[in-house]
Order: C-alpha cells, then sequence, then structure tokens
C-alpha cells in the first residue's frame, strides 16, 4: 500500500504539445524525448494530441503506448521520419541564419516544459551576446519528471525514474538527431544540473543497474565532429558517466567546463548515501572533480571548471 502511495504521488511526465515544439524562435529547433529516448513528432501531422496527467504517474508512459491507446501508429517508421524531419529542420534553420556553430541546450531534472523554455531563453541570451558566435540552437526537452499540483513534493521520490530518462534521452534520442546533424557546424552543449547526464549519453554510453533494458540505439558519431565543447552547470552527475570514455568518444580538440559549487544543496546528497539519493558528486565534490581531472588532464586542461564562491543554491544564477 505505500508503495501505491509512492508512486501515485510521484513525479509528473513532461508532454510537450506539437504546437509548442512547432512555435520555437527563429534561430532555435525544439526536440523532445519521452521517457525512454523516442522523440515526438515535431508537428502534429493528424497525430492526436497527448495529454498531460495532473496527478504523478511515473510508470508505463511512453510515446508509441500513449498514441496507440488513441489508435494512432507510432513505430520504427513513424520514429525515423520524425527524427529525419527536426535533422532537417535543424540544417535548415543554420543555414538560414548562416550559423558558425549547433548550440545543444539540455535542461535538469524536475523541469516542466514551461520551466525549462524559461530557462533556455536565459542560456539563449548569454550565447547570443558573444559576438564572434552565430548559433542555431536545439533546445532538447527530455521527460525529466516534474512536480505537478498534486505531486508529494520531496522530488527524490522520483529522481531514479528521470536518472534513466536523462541517461536515454541522450543515448537513443538525442544521439541519432546529432548523427544527423550539418557535419561542418562545431558543437556547443549548454547544460544544467541532470541535463549532462543527457549530454553524456548522448557520446558514450552511460553505466547502468544490472535491472536497466536500453533499447536499440545508434553509435555516436561525434568523434567526427569538427569540434565540441561542453559547459555543464551544477552537473548532476557521478560515476555513471565515466569521463575518459566521454573524451575518448569526442574529437582531440574538445573540452569540458562545468560550474563547480561546494555548497549545492541538491549535488550534496550524493554525501548522505548515494545508493539512497544518486551518484552526483562531480560539480561538488573537491574530490571527486580532482579524481576526474586526473583521469582525463594528463597531456592538456581538458576537464576546467568555474568555482561558484558562496552560494548555496542549484540554479542557473550562479
Amino acid at each position: 500500500m505505500f508503495s501505491r502511495f509512492l508512486t501515485f504521488m510521484a513525479g509528473v511526465h513532461n508532454v510537450p504539445s506539437a504546437s509548442f515544439l512547432g512555435s520555437a524562435p527563429p534561430d532555435t529547433v525544439r526536440a523532445a524525448f519521452d521517457q525512454d529516448g523516442i522523440i515526438y513528432p515535431a508537428t502534429s501531422s493528424g497525430a492526436p494530441p497527448l495529454r498531460q496527467p495532473l496527478i504523478g504517474n511515473n510508470y508505463a508512459w511512453s510515446l508509441p503506448l500513449a498514441f496507440r491507446r488513441v489508435g494512432y501508429a507510432y513505430s520504427a517508421p513513424q520514429i525515423e521520419a520524425a527524427m529525419e524531419q527536426v535533422a532537417t529542420s535543424v540544417a535548415q534553420t543554420a543555414k538560414s541564419n548562416a550559423a558558425n556553430c549547433l548550440v545543444v541546450l539540455v535542461h535538469g531534472y524536475n523541469n516542466s516544459v514551461e520551466a525549462a523554455a524559461k530557462n533556455f531563453g536565459q542560456m539563449r541570451a548569454k550565447v547570443a551576446s558573444r559576438k564572434s558566435l552565430r548559433p542555431v540552437f536545439l533546445e532538447v526537452y527530455w521527460d525529466g519528471l516534474h512536480r505537478g499540483p498534486l505531486t508529494w513534493p520531496v522530488p527524490l521520490l522520483y529522481w531514479f525514474d528521470a536518472m534513466t530518462y536523462s541517461n536515454l534521452a541522450g543515448q537513443i534520442g538525442l544521439r541519432a538527431l546529432l548523427n544527423r546533424r550539418p557535419p561542418e557546424l562545431p558543437l556547443l552543449f549548454l547544460t544544467h544540473s541532470r541535463g549532462a547526464g543527457v549530454a553524456f549519453s548522448c557520446i558514450t554510453d552511460p553505466v547502468y543497474d544490472s535491472h536497466i533494458r536500453v533499447g536499440a540505439h545508434e553509435e555516436s558519431l561525434l568523434r567526427r565532429a569538427r569540434a565540441v565543447a561542453l559547459v555543464c552547470l551544477a552537473p548532476a552527475v557521478g560515476n555513471g558517466h565515466p569521463l575518459p570514455d566521454v573524451r575518448k568518444a569526442l574529437p582531440s580538440n574538445s573540452s569540458l567546463g562545468i560550474g563547480f559549487n561546494t555548497r549545492d544543496p541538491a549535488l550534496q546528497k550524493s554525501f548522505i548515501d548515494e545508493r539512497c539519493f544518486g551518484d552526483t558528486p562531480f560539480g561538488t565534490d573537491e574530490k571527486a572533480y580532482l579524481e576526474a581531472a586526473r583521469a582525463v588532464n594528463a597531456d592538456c586542461e581538458w576537464l576546467h571548471r568555474a568555482i561558484y564562491r558562496n552560494y548555496p543554491k542549484h540554479d542557473l544564477h550562479g
């Protein structure tokens, strides 16, 4: 009975509408992935709208299943067509804006679609202020679960599901999309919190618990990219994403910079017991950061950090 209560009060799925995905700014393309890493249709194309549940329910929801329940087929051919449609939109948007880089924006855990869009607006403004850049933006929406009106107020109850969803969004969905990116554009990942897990999983396969089953996925082609840089603010990741593997899967001129904060209240939960609250020391624990740096910085400062001073928060304003 208690487990049923926790499930009932768990996180609400992020279900972006086709109209939202199709209404991005002129320099931006939006892509969304469900809990299994399946891409949402970029336009309605006759697909029925999907209803967002108002109460917590973090199990048995997937895009193909949701469509099947209303009599709409969304299997491999439609999924591939949706992927190609978004990839074509990225290429066309880059060309029309004379872009010289592709910036991939990935939100963190416990953000609703609306909250993620607001954060992306802040990120876009920061990047656009760099006069040397003419970016085309890819906003990535993944099913990080969020608090609904009847959801239990403690987000740790659905953190473990969100960690898995982030990995699948990167490994299955975003990886396939970026394998179809315009090859001439350098790539910048700009992430917050668990968005780092999406980015790292896009680049190389993460480490899963033994009970997790991963769907079919492509091999990452980012090793062939002209250049790749990652900027991960308050990265909510740990040992499940070995950085030597990430670096090895990228071109030689890649780099990783993080926002590091020893007072981050969300990342510090790993100090209690990572088996209970998830492994997230990379962006907050000095020992964990130095161990990671030693593993990847033997020949150059591939990994570097900006340290937040006296900032006991986990938001984008540090």
